[in-house]
């Protein structure tokens, strides 16, 4: 399970930093949506396919072992 460890943080981090980028979004006086936080969204994507690549990666290297 150790081996799994960087793909893990990577996928928690992944949902997570969405969240806590988007908890400053608020609604003006006008109705204008204001999301300082949304290039975290993109952020968050491309951490979700680092750890999924990193894990498959991972995975097929315990397999070639056993």
């Amino acid at each position: 399970m150790k081996r799994f460890r960087f793909p893990l943080l990577l996928l928690g981090l992944s949902f997570a930093i969405p969240f806590i980028g988007n908890l400053s979004s608020y609604v003006d006086e006008y109705g204008m949506l204001h999301e300082p936080g949304f290039f975290t969204i993109i952020i968050g994507e491309i951490l979700f396919v680092i750890a999924i690549v990193s894990g498959v990666i991972t995975a097929l290297k315990l397999l070639k072992k056993h």
